[in-house]
């Protein structure tokens, strides 16, 4: 098969892989709830309540559950490619790099962000506005659960599946750095969410290829969300780039 095509296919199914993890934890999910509130109904209505910015019990739970079923697809797909799991959830070689790169990680997602939205002139996110930060499992979200089930898939088994069919890093690199940033579709500013998350995806595959495992760019992912998810750090930085 053309290599170029073999390295489409491979990212349409990196794609599928969170689908086919959700769709799992849905039925898990579902099932448990559904079975709580036809027997215990006062115990089902807190569990399912949301707040404005605060995901229920039963969304933190699926999400657990979602990140538990991608680590099961990964390692069902790493037995099928006769992939070495352990070789990329290692820590790898360490690069001079890799610790300011994970310290300045907050500044290289947000502000691509944030000057997309000054140059179109499109709204800022309420956390930015208010200096409020989101509520901790909203943080617990996005710098723990997100950065697993994104390392997993695409710097850890694309990157894997990829080197092992012999492509050059500049080429594993723009394969998988364009479909993580499509991975982001849609969003609130549409196309220019995936542009913003340019300099991050190069960065994170880049850590990946060059240690050898997925810890130091799952550092990266966790710290630079982690942040972000903080409300005066966020408003802090906006502020500085509207002037406002």
């Amino acid at each position: 098969m053309n290599k170029n095509l073999e390295t489409v296919s491979i990212i349409i199914l990196l794609f599928g892989i969170p689908l086919v993890a959700l769709a799992s934890a849905n039925a898990v999910t579902d099932t448990s709830f559904w079975f709580l509130k036809i027997s215990v109904h006062n115990l089902w209505e807190p569990l399912v309540e949301r707040g404005p910015s605060t995901p229920s019990v039963f969304d933190i739970v699926q999400s657990c559950v979602a990140v538990i079923m991608t680590f099961v697809v990964v390692r069902f797909l790493a037995q099928y490619f006769e992939l070495n799991l352990k070789s990329f959830m290692r820590i790898g070689l360490f690069h001079w790099a890799f610790f300011p790169l994970v310290i300045i990680a907050p500044f290289i997602l947000a502000l691509p962000n944030f000057f997309a939205r000054l140059l179109f002139g499109l709204p800022l996110p309420s956390d930015a506005v208010s200096g409020q930060s989101a509520a901790l499992s909203i943080t617990f979200l996005l710098a723990i659960l997100v950065p697993i089930q994104e390392e997993l898939i695409w710097r850890g088994l694309g990157v894997t599946l990829l080197e092992k069919r012999g492509l050059s890093s500049s080429t594993i690199i723009m394969g998988l750095s364009l479909g993580f940033m499509l991975a982001h579709l849609p969003s609130d500013i549409g196309i220019l969410r995936p542009l913003a998350l340019a300099p991050a995806a190069y960065i994170l595959t880049w850590m990946r290829l060059r240690s050898g495992g997925i810890v130091w760019s799952f550092l990266f992912h966790a710290v630079g969300n982690g942040v972000i998810s903080i409300g005066p750090f966020s408003s802090a930085v906006y502020k500085f780039v509207f002037g406002t």
